[in-house]
């Protein structure tokens, strides 16, 4: 081989650029080929290779993209029945929470007016005693001073005794 590349060389000065044989052709072939099988074992086979290995890291890329997507879409989902369950509670807590305010409430003036009655009729009970003390006190103080003006009126003065007895008498008839 080395000897036809020395005589490729040697013939090639004397022709021109334009100049086309049919043993340069085939040279040029079986060179193309050679590189051709040289590049197929060496760097076709290695690139393919690589280009597969990139391939099926896209596919997994998407693929987990894809489940990774799917989760959020679930997790969304789920958050949402989470926010709308705690709304429902919430607002089952505040509807409890109100009816025991106004039941609580209700109870409150209940006793109020339980309490508020029963001080109106202790008050009742102090003035009716208030009343008859004081009643008592101004017949007291009346038949005293009936008996005292009787006294006077008939010059005569009564013992303590009789002054009592009489006093009673009239508390008895008034």
């Amino acid at each position: 081989m080395g000897s036809l590349i020395t005589a490729m060389i040697a013939s090639a000065g004397s022709l021109s650029v334009i100049d086309i044989k049919g043993e340069m052709v085939l040279w040029t072939w079986v060179t193309f080929f050679i590189v051709l099988i040289l590049l197929y074992k060496v760097a076709w086979k290695p690139i393919l290779s690589m280009l597969d290995k990139r391939e099926q890291f896209l596919r997994d890329s998407v693929q987990t993209a894809e489940k990774v997507q799917q989760e959020m879409d679930d997790m969304a989902a789920t958050r949402r029945r989470h926010e709308a369950r705690m709304e429902e509670e919430l607002k089952d807590s505040i509807a409890r929470s109100r009816k025991a305010a106004a039941e609580a409430a209700r109870a409150i003036e209940h006793k109020a007016k339980e309490e508020a009655q029963i001080l109106y009729e202790n008050a009742q009970r102090e003035i009716r005693a208030a009343e008859e003390k004081a009643t008592a006190e101004l017949r007291r103080q009346s038949a005293e001073t009936a008996v005292a003006l009787a006294a006077r009126i008939l010059d005569q003065e009564l013992d303590e005794a009789r002054n009592r007895l009489l006093n009673d008498k009239l508390l008895k008839e008034v």
